[in-house]
């Protein structure tokens, strides 16, 4: 086992629900194979909830408008 903790920052709520709650719905059913293995892990994250303006991933997986882009890359490049 690893003695690192690594950083979560989440900025959906469903997905820091199940994250965080860990309990299976009927609309979440589909999720089981990845959720049980995450779980199991979950000693090793620590999961913070953050405001989608500073989701820092938000530059990498989809388009933004010209304020959040700039911020994004000011955030992650420091420029």
């Amino acid at each position: 086992r690893t003695t690192v903790r690594a950083r979560v920052f989440e900025d959906n709520q469903g997905a820091f629900y199940l994250a965080v709650n860990h309990r299976i719905t009927n609309r979440t059913r589909y999720f089981l194979n990845k959720w049980h293995w995450f779980w199991e892990h979950a000693n090793e994250f620590e999961i913070y909830k953050i405001d989608s303006r500073n989701q820092r991933a938000d530059y990498f997986t989809k388009p933004l408008p010209r304020e959040l882009f700039d911020n994004n890359r000011l955030l992650v490049q420091g420029w």
